[in-house]
């Protein structure tokens, strides 16, 4: 599935574009429970606003328990691509935008994150030896 198209562009005016019906339906009743009236927003600024308040109200309501599902936490989120065709950008598979997305935010993350666990030493060693002994016991039972 690729990624929504709410939004018919007029080539001749670039900031001008008018919301598709399958746009006013699926934006719409999301949009007016936090507040905002499709018609009043007018440019892909306004509406990337509206946007990120709509999605960060929908993340204050969410349980936590819901947001760690992955299913959940993408539809809140793929809201961000709705402007997509306002700012240029074509239509791509939604998989592939999501893998994007999760790309970035791992790398804006990283800094904060604990270091990797080291390696414990002899690990390995102790594995093999492990192995070799059960071998040998097996040898005997032959």
């Amino acid at each position: 599935m690729d990624t929504p198209t709410y939004f018919l562009l007029d080539p001749a005016r670039p900031d001008a574009f008018r919301l598709t019906r399958k746009g006013r339906e699926e934006l719409g009743p999301r949009f007016a429970r936090h507040g905002f009236q499709l018609d009043a927003l007018r440019t892909a600024d306004q509406i990337d606003d509206a946007i990120a308040a709509v999605i960060a109200a929908e993340l204050r309501a969410l349980a936590p328990e819901r947001l760690a599902e992955g299913e959940t936490a993408n539809r809140i989120f793929d809201l961000q691509f709705a402007t997509d065709p306002l700012r240029g950008v074509p239509p791509q598979p939604l998989h592939e935008r999501r893998a994007a997305r999760r790309a970035v935010l791992r790398e804006l993350v990283r800094p904060y994150l604990p270091p990797p666990p080291e390696p414990t030493p002899g690990r390995s060693g102790a594995l093999r030896r492990l192995a070799r002994a059960a071998l040998r016991a097996f040898a005997r039972w032959r």
